[in-house]
């Protein structure tokens, strides 16, 4: 779960900020495809204003079973059905419990049905993701549907971000899934973008190639001070199998939240294709110290080859405090494009005044 991801690497930006004080003594220094042709889409409209909606959650704590609380919503849309994959353990009242994948499906988009009521990815018992599973994102590729999500050995609440993997699994049918014999991506060198913490994976299908981008923590040299930053990375892969090596695609805009304000940075991004162009929407996480680390919100960024020239909106999508459910943090945004709607779907809560959890929608009108 996202709340969990960015509390545990609250302590990963410490040893990055460890480490640079090390070298410093050591060295002085959504949419599925993109193929089909559709609707003439005005994509300038993905702004702040565009946005309606979102006001109350559509999935509450309690929501498919007793205690459920869920997050990190990815929505695809099969014939005439909705799709949604989300995570949750056996609620908030069991802490032990193992946060697994589950899948929700609608006729409308907005009105969801646990289906089935098991979780559909679980835990591997003696294995990477033992711990638990969470942020799942799936696409359809190739001729079969491909998950990503964040993996870790730890139990449920005591997790250590440096553990977190990212896991590929494949179905024929979006139910029963196969995991790969490992993790896809792990945290990368020394010295690197993803050198702490990799996860929150966000796939997307882009010029027939499958694009998979993720959060990533490392040490940021061109900050002054040099500080450990989040980050949003990307692979490829022409077929699911082979990946191209991790790269960094875009970090936060320091003019918009600059880490000496203590902007840490960007969360579970996720991707969907408007218009030619891949847009990725996260959210931005802030430490207020005294482990107040939240995410406070929503954010968006687009590129022409989904690789290289990201443009960064000046302003946030929303804020925490723009939800009177949202009060604690707004979170994990999912974008899924529906004909000319652009669906923005994310979690948040206000869970220590209101006791509020849940995952909400808004939308957006793409139309010339």
């Amino acid at each position: 779960m996202v709340v969990e991801f960015v509390a545990s690497a609250k302590r990963a930006i410490a040893c990055a900020a460890s480490a640079v004080a090390v070298l410093a003594s050591c060295s002085g220094g959504g949419s599925t495809s993109d193929t089909a042709p559709g609707p003439t889409l005005d994509a300038s409209k993905i702004a702040p204003a565009c946005f309606q909606g979102g006001t109350a959650p559509e999935l509450q704590i309690g929501s498919g079973f007793s205690n459920a609380d869920w997050n990190d919503p990815h929505v695809l849309k099969v014939g005439a059905e909705y799709w949604m994959y989300a995570s949750s353990n056996m609620g908030l009242s069991q802490p032990p419990s193992p946060v697994q994948i589950y899948r929700f499906t609608s006729s409308d988009a907005a009105t969801w049905t646990l289906n089935p009521a098991a979780p559909v990815l679980t835990v591997t018992a003696a294995q990477w993701d033992q711990g638990g599973n969470e942020t799942p994102a799936v696409v359809s590729f190739g001729g079969k549907y491909h998950m990503f999500w964040t993996g870790y050995p730890d139990a449920w609440p005591n997790l250590n971000a440096s553990n977190f993997r990212v896991g590929h699994a494949t179905s024929g049918d979006g139910i029963a899934w196969t995991k790969d014999a490992s993790f896809l991506l792990g945290p990368g060198a020394s010295g690197s973008f993803n050198e702490f913490i990799v996860g929150e994976p966000g796939p997307v299908v882009f010029n027939n190639t499958l694009y998979l981008y993720f959060t990533a923590v490392g040490v940021d040299f061109t900050l002054v001070p040099p500080a450990g930053l989040q980050v949003v990375g990307v692979m490829s892969s022409a077929d699911g199998v082979a990946w191209s090596a991790p790269a960094l695609a875009f970090k936060p805009d320091q003019t918009v939240y600059p880490r000496a304000s203590n902007w840490v940075g960007y969360s579970t991004p996720n991707a969907v294709v408007v218009a030619g162009k891949v847009h990725v929407f996260v959210d931005v996480a802030n430490d207020h110290g005294n482990n107040t680390w939240t995410q406070e919100a929503l954010h968006h960024a687009s590129s022409a080859d989904g690789l290289t020239g990201w443009a960064q909106d000046a302003a946030p999508i929303r804020r925490l405090t723009d939800f009177a459910w949202t009060q604690r943090e707004i979170r994990s945004p999912g974008a899924f494009l529906d004909g000319t709607t652009l669906r923005l779907y994310f979690a948040g809560d206000d869970l220590f005044n209101t006791n509020a959890w849940g995952i909400g929608q808004m939308t957006c009108l793409l139309t010339p």
